[in-house]
């Protein structure tokens, strides 16, 4: 039994260390990491104006990454380990978005956090990639495959989840004077 357990253990161990490493989390201009270095400097200020735009609006958080390799490591596995170190949603609500494309492997992913799911669900994340992004980079489109992709995304979760306001408590408050957030 022990020498079960002890070749499990070495097993997961050399799988960790033959796993992709995470890239550190930017703090700054977060919303497209283009690594992979597809897209074009109007590109990708449009889409990163456009999600913060979205962020600042709905709290939810849509990120775009692409890499040129996944260097032997699954799509799911890496793209999953990416959105849980860089933080992608809020905490507590888990409502991030990643779109992860690594470009020479032609592997992509759209990992959604839990709070997200309602609204879009992983078989609607999979027809945005068969729909949008795998025929536009095809084409060698990648910014206007993630445009549409995330068109195609802000559409499920319109009215999803809204930004909350803070309201300050008043002594003689209405009904109105509160909002409920989901």
């Amino acid at each position: 039994m022990v020498r079960k357990g002890s070749l499990l253990i070495l097993v997961c161990i050399g799988l960790l260390a033959t796993a992709k490493k995470v890239r550190p989390a930017h703090t700054e201009y977060r919303w497209v990491q283009d690594y992979g270095n597809v897209l074009d400097a109007d590109q990708e200020l449009f889409l990163m104006n456009k999600l913060k735009k979205y962020f600042d609006s709905t709290s939810t958080e849509i990120v775009i990454v692409t890499e040129n390799s996944l260097e032997g490591d699954d799509v799911f596995d890496y793209s999953y380990r990416l959105a849980q170190e860089w933080g992608v949603g809020q905490k507590g609500k888990d409502n991030g978005i990643l779109l992860y494309a690594a470009i020479q492997d032609r592997k992509m992913y759209i990992q959604v956090g839990s709070g997200a799911e309602g609204a879009l669900p992983d078989i609607y994340a999979k027809r945005v990639i068969e729909n949008q992004l795998s025929p536009n980079f095809k084409k060698t489109q990648y910014g206007r495959g993630f445009h549409e992709a995330t068109v195609v995304i802000i559409s499920h979760l319109e009215g999803y989840f809204i930004a909350c306001l803070l309201y300050t408590f008043r002594a003689h408050a209405t009904p109105d004077d509160f909002v409920c957030c989901l």
